[in-house]
């Protein structure tokens, strides 16, 4: 009976753990986005549709790998999880390339 209360409170301390980590990775990917975001505050028109290019051609490269019957599901699984966050740095940047060529003068 002492082992299993023992296996239970383990599993609610790793439960804990858990959670602690994934709200400590919440923070540093906001973080990570504030400073993606002051830094493309900063940066000229053009080198921001050079990245959203940038970006677009890996994902080109994946949705061919996702699409061929030959590869293995762990290949499209991985090639799935880039073009995920491919996408939402494109969807960020997108935003702000928006905003900046609503800013120019006509």
């Amino acid at each position: 009976m002492a082992v299993l209360e023992k296996e239970a409170k383990n599993k609610e301390k790793a439960k804990a753990k858990v959670e602690r980590e994934r709200a400590k990775l919440t923070q540093i990917e906001k973080e990570r986005n504030g400073i993606e975001e002051r830094l493309n505050s900063t940066k000229p028109l053009i080198e921001l549709k050079e990245q959203e290019s940038a970006l677009k051609r890996p994902n080109k490269e994946d949705q061919a790998i996702i699409q061929d019957e030959n590869t293995s599901p762990s290949e499209k699984e991985a090639a799935e999880a880039r073009v995920g966050e491919r996408n939402e740095e494109l969807a960020r940047l997108q935003t702000k390339i928006e905003e900046r060529e609503r800013a120019l003068p006509l």
